[in-house]
């Protein structure tokens, strides 16, 4: 399972930037719906 700590780390970073990803996404889906919705 442990490696390397470097690569640890990119997986860690790799995966941190996938969720912040998802949460922008989401927030353009909620803002998107809520503009449709206002209109």
């Amino acid at each position: 399972m442990l490696k390397s700590p470097e690569n640890h780390d990119q997986k860690c970073s790799v995966q941190d930037s996938h969720k912040r990803m998802e949460k922008f996404r989401s927030k353009g889906l909620l803002c998107l719906l809520l503009n449709l919705a206002r209109v």
